[in-house]
């Protein structure tokens, strides 16, 4: 006589009950922007939660982008809270480009006690718009209307205002600029040149986080990319290396 526990239909029950328990336990890892919409250059940051019934930590694996540049990393600490162990990763992230930033999945490497197994995350999308503009604006040639004889000369009547107004607003400026230099005589430069407040950082022993973000803010684009790259983890990433960054710092103020 069969046994009961030797019945097919018995072992199907048994191989989907423990298929689904294996499903439910698995840990949940959600992916978040700290803000759905930002500009070119921006740092944002990339969140991920993970949910678990046990104790379990996971990894996430990036790969190179042209919409994103990935700058940094930051781990979180394991809390247990209401009965669920949650566990939170960033990832530090600068847009590249403007428009809707669709990632493709990250993978996610997770250990939950002795399993190791991948799960793929869904990035939800970022809204990315030019300096100071609008992630709609569209620069694409646009084709000209026919215009008329009458059209030409109401163009070129006021092309010739424009540009007798812009003379005589600059005399004006003129005037009342030699007129303000005579009253107050010369004015030194408030802010010194970038290699002087380059030396000055380089001459720190710890980052002077405030200093190095309003360089960046201020002269970001005449700085050497490397240099750039590596004030930015200073002031934003918060791992580089401030020794080798002072180096680097003194051989391009060197130059």
């Amino acid at each position: 006589m069969m046994s009961v526990y030797s019945h097919p239909t018995f072992r199907a029950l048994l191989c989907f009950f423990s298929l689904f328990t294996a499903i439910a336990a698995q840990p949940e890892i959600v992916l978040e922007w700290s803000k759905d919409r930002c500009e070119i250059g921006e740092v944002v940051k990339l969140k991920a939660k993970m949910r678990s019934d046990d104790v379990a930590g996971f990894e996430l694996k990036t790969a190179p982008n042209r919409s994103v540049e990935w700058i940094g990393h930051e781990s979180g600490v394991l809390r247990f809270e209401r009965g669920i162990y949650v566990l939170e990763e960033t990832l530090i992230a600068q847009p590249t480009r403007p428009g809707t930033v669709q990632l493709a999945k990250i993978p996610a490497e997770v250990k939950d006690g002795e399993r190791l197994f991948q799960l793929e995350l869904t990035v939800p999308p970022l809204e990315v718009s030019g300096y100071g503009g609008d992630k709609d604006d569209d620069f694409s040639p646009q084709p000209l209307p026919a215009e008329s004889v009458s059209n030409v000369a109401k163009r070129h009547a006021g092309w010739i205002i424009l540009v007798l107004l812009a003379l005589g607003g600059g005399i004006v400026f003129k005037i009342r600029s030699n007129r303000s230099r005579q009253g107050s005589g010369p004015v030194a430069d408030a802010s010194p040149a970038l290699p002087e407040r380059l030396r000055i950082i380089s001459e720190c022993g710890t980052p002077p986080q405030g200093e190095i973000e309003r360089l960046l803010a201020e002269k970001a684009g005449d700085l050497p990319p490397l240099l750039r790259q590596a004030l930015e983890r200073v002031a934003y990433a918060q791992d580089a290396d401030w020794a080798a960054v002072c180096e680097l710092i003194r051989k391009e103020v060197a130059r």
